[in-house]
């Protein structure tokens, strides 16, 4: 969850409902994730599947001002407990919200859905396979996809962390179990190092459609990356 300057709260997270609240403006008003999809988690197995929601709620908490769905037919927002990236407590449930100066939503999460909604001319357009991460943008009123895109390889990937500089560039991190992980030319670390899984830090242009700088953080045990600071040179930590 985060505040706006004018004390309204955002949060976003993961349903199985089919009735959550949604808002009349909503980008996507009808659960996605179906009846048919099993998911696993702790050893139970669950029948329904899960989507995204984002809300926005006035500054007193009387007023739902703005809440929608976002997610594909399988589970979004959700670590299955049998992937490799489900390690420490929390796993299952890891990623952020952000706001920038505008008051615009941005939102890193996980994917095991080869339709959840991407826009043109993103990053990735297409799932990479297994569970990948998803980064998405979306304005004060949750109407609208500003942009949307996954990132991830051909085995599981999630997305935790998430920060945006002044110029409104992304900067994600999180875990990867994917040899091809899309990096760049000239970054820190360009290959897997092997094991469980490797960190990841990748930077996105504010429009969501180039991969401006990306790299592997990891060695050949288990490695992931969960949180991210920037300094007041908006270097990154």
């Amino acid at each position: 969850m985060i505040v706006n300057p004018q004390g309204e709260l955002f949060i976003y997270g993961t349903t199985g409902s089919n009735n959550f609240p949604v808002s009349t403006s909503a980008y996507d008003k009808s659960f996605n994730g179906g009846t048919n999809v099993s998911f696993i988690q702790n050893g139970t197995s669950y029948k329904n599947g899960t989507d995204l929601y984002v809300c926005h709620f006035n500054a007193t908490g009387t007023s739902l001002l703005a809440s929608t769905y976002v997610g594909g037919s399988q589970n979004d927002g959700a670590n299955n407990s049998t992937n490799a990236l489900a390690y420490n407590y929390g796993d299952y449930y890891r990623g952020e919200m952000q706001l920038d100066g505008a008051g615009d939503v941005y939102v890193a999460s996980t994917s095991y859905s080869n339709n959840f909604p991407t826009t043109a001319g993103c990053v990735q357009s297409a799932a990479g396979g297994g569970m990948d991460g998803v980064v998405f943008k979306m304005p004060p009123d949750l109407s609208r996809l500003t942009w949307s895109t996954y990132i991830g390889g051909s085995a599981d990937d999630g997305c935790y962390g998430v920060i945006v500089d002044n110029s409104l560039n992304v900067f994600v991190t999180g875990g990867t179990a994917s040899n091809n992980f899309p990096t760049t030319a000239g970054s820190i670390k360009t290959t897997y190092g092997g094991g469980q899984s490797d960190g990841f830090i990748s930077k996105i242009n504010s429009g969501g459609t180039t991969l401006m700088a990306s790299t592997f953080i990891g060695t050949n045990q288990y490695d992931q990356c969960f949180l991210l600071q920037f300094d007041k040179n908006f270097d990154v930590y």
